[in-house]
């Protein structure tokens, strides 16, 4: 939980300061006079300030943070000063001082996705595992343990591939081509799953659960290559080429479960059954102490090997691109993303999408936490999707927002006429109350998917 709590607070403090330095920017290039740059709200625990009379403040609540400029509008400006005010600037100038905050932060996840594309980041190869009966996978006949390498004809290298283009299907009619690899054999074959437009709710917060699968580890089959001589394996009459279809009563899913059962019945006599040329042979064994590590609590072992041929089926896969090329896919991961975040927000409004998918500061804090913990790397990663996810929503067309702030320039370019103050202020108050009813949804969602 600590964890979870220091990086959320450092994602927010970090994406927050892009975000508000964008708008500082280009205000203070465009001759705005900015009074003060916030991180966070309420109490002020550390203030300074520059030459210029700008005061920088870092606050008690880390959820946000703002910059207020110089503006008639909240106050009285000094004749002297009139000209450095916000709101007597072009509306060019100001359209370019709202844009800057969003732009920011898509330059950020820009940036951050060039250099884990330039450096490699090690992600987990998609391999279709828990295949559900009468599912549109169970009806397709999908087979567990083959890799995924395209959907609708674009390459998918990572589990975060596949999300990413099964989500963009989400509350859609029609199909999805899915084109798979056996990691062995290296066949090909082509699915066509129907899309059964099923809301995707918080029961469903993986798009693939609509299809009727997971990804995970390939599942390997418990094939003996070779057996040790003299160990509790061949002291049992295990041979090479059997396949242990059973151990202490439990079926064996694959090679993983079977390892897992033996380092739990150390010393333990343990009933197996072994199928050898077609035939089912009941064996029993009693697995021996192992130390795998110092200090470390012995586990059990039978003195058996993997299959080779399974034994080099990758389960992780790092790319690494030129610096053209890393700086290609960077714009085009920024621009998917948004354009995906954009389709989802209106599936929502108009029904197709459950409004359960809205995460919020729980959830946020718990990827954040997930993510400093795997590797930097993949923190990394985090904070150019919030990143993102930021730019996208801050330009939303309501009040408060960057985007409310565009609509209004807007409409003063169709009307000729600079938007009335009660009009702001009127604006404020329902833009308000949007954003507070999205937070408590947000909240609620957090909370109910937590339990």
């Amino acid at each position: 939980m600590l964890i979870d709590i220091l990086a959320f607070i450092v994602a927010i403090g970090v994406l927050v300061c892009i975000h508000e330095y964008g708008h500082f920017w280009v205000a203070r290039r465009c001759g705005v006079k900015v009074l003060r740059f916030s991180i966070g709200f309420g109490k002020s625990l550390w203030t300074f300030h520059d030459k210029q009379g700008t005061e920088y403040v870092i606050a008690a609540i880390p959820l946000g943070g703002y910059v207020k400029m110089l503006d008639e509008r909240e106050g009285e400006v000094a004749p002297t000063e009139l000209d450095r005010a916000f709101n007597r600037k072009p509306r060019w100038q100001r359209v370019l001082v709202v844009l800057a905050g969003p732009a920011a932060n898509f330059l950020f996840a820009i940036v951050a996705f060039f250099g884990l594309h330039l450096v490699g980041v090690q992600e987990p190869i998609p391999y279709v595992r828990d295949i559900v009966p009468h599912s549109p996978a169970g009806m397709a006949h999908m087979v567990e343990g083959t890799e995924i390498i395209a959907i609708d004809g674009k390459p998918t290298l990572t589990w975060s591939d596949v999300y990413t283009a099964t989500l963009a299907h989400v509350g859609e009619k029609g199909s999805i081509d899915i084109k798979v690899s056996d990691p062995i054999s290296k066949k090909v074959s082509d699915y066509v799953l129907p899309l059964t437009q099923e809301k995707q709710d918080a029961a469903h917060k993986d798009p693939l659960t609509l299809l009727g699968f997971a990804l995970g580890l390939p599942k390997i089959a418990a094939v003996i290559e070779s057996v040790e001589p003299n160990g509790p394996a061949a002291q049992a009459g295990m041979q090479a080429g059997d396949e242990v279809v059973k151990f202490a009563g439990q079926d064996i899913d694959d090679w993983t479960h079977l390892v897992q059962l033996t380092r739990e019945n150390v010393h333990h006599e343990v009933s197996l059954v072994v199928k050898r040329k077609g035939q089912l042979i009941n064996l029993t064994v009693v697995p021996l102490e192992k130390q795998l590590e110092p200090d470390a609590k012995p586990v059990g072992y039978m003195g058996i090997k993997l299959d080779s041929h399974a034994e080099k089926i990758p389960f992780m896969r790092t790319q690494r691109y030129s610096p053209g090329t890393a700086i290609t896919l960077a714009v085009e991961k920024t621009y998917q993303l948004s354009a995906l975040s954009y389709e989802m927000l209106y599936k929502m409004i108009i029904g197709t999408a459950s409004l359960s998918n809205l995460s919020g500061p729980v959830s946020i804090a718990k990827g954040a936490g997930d993510s400093a913990q795997i590797g930097l790397d993949y923190y990394v990663q985090f904070l150019a999707l919030i990143s993102v996810s930021l730019a996208v929503i801050n330009l939303l067309p309501i009040p408060l927002l960057d985007g409310g702030h565009l609509l209004y320039y807007m409409v003063e370019w169709v009307a000729g006429n600079k938007v009335a103050d009660r009009f702001y202020r009127i604006g404020a108050v329902l833009g308000g109350l949007i954003l507070f009813g999205v937070m408590i949804l947000a909240l609620y969602n957090d909370l109910v998917g937590f339990k």
